[in-house]
């Protein structure tokens, strides 16, 4: 059974570990990655396939960065090149959909499979200059507060969960 691909690829190079995983992190969501502090969601999946889309219209995957850390990185911070710059043919509604599903925040992306499938069946049937996500919902409340200078009261909070948990 196959349950990834960028493993499945790379079973014979066992012995060159960064090639082995770079198949999987080059589909990697930026929450994926645990370098920011977001929760891995459907729209992670929905980023996955973004890349898998873009791979497909390009030839080119949208970071090709060997080193993994620096491949995360990218993920995470770096906007890939469009893809109608290096495929001039296609078609400007398929570049925004692409490029909503590789958004970094996840709550800039589809927020549900439905909204990507709306606007997909929207440019198969000819439809063109129409508003990319008017018909996406948003299924998650995204509410991160960083705590900024609160370290010595998030240590008690903690502690006192800790002591709780031991009750």
């Amino acid at each position: 059974k196959l349950f990834d691909f960028g493993t499945s690829l790379s079973l014979g190079r066992l012995r060159e570990p960064e090639r082995c995983l770079q198949g999987t992190f080059a589909y990697m969501a930026p929450e994926a990655t645990g370098l920011i502090g977001r929760l891995v969601d459907a729209r992670s999946d929905l980023y996955s396939l973004g890349v898998l889309m873009y791979q497909l219209m390009t030839g080119e995957l949208p970071f090709k960065e060997l080193n993994i850390k620096r491949l995360l990185y990218q993920h995470v911070s770096t906007q890939p090149p469009f893809p109608t710059s290096i495929n001039k043919d296609l078609p400007v509604e398929l570049e925004k959909i692409v490029m909503r599903l590789l958004e970094k925040d996840p709550s800039c992306r589809y927020q549900s499979a439905r909204g990507l499938e709306h606007d997909l069946k929207r440019f198969v049937d000819g439809d063109r200059g129409f508003v990319i996500g008017e018909n996406d919902q948003t299924l998650t409340i995204d509410y991160y507060p960083r705590l900024v200078a609160r370290g010595e009261e998030f240590s008690r909070l903690r502690e006192s969960y800790v002591l709780a948990e031991k009750k």
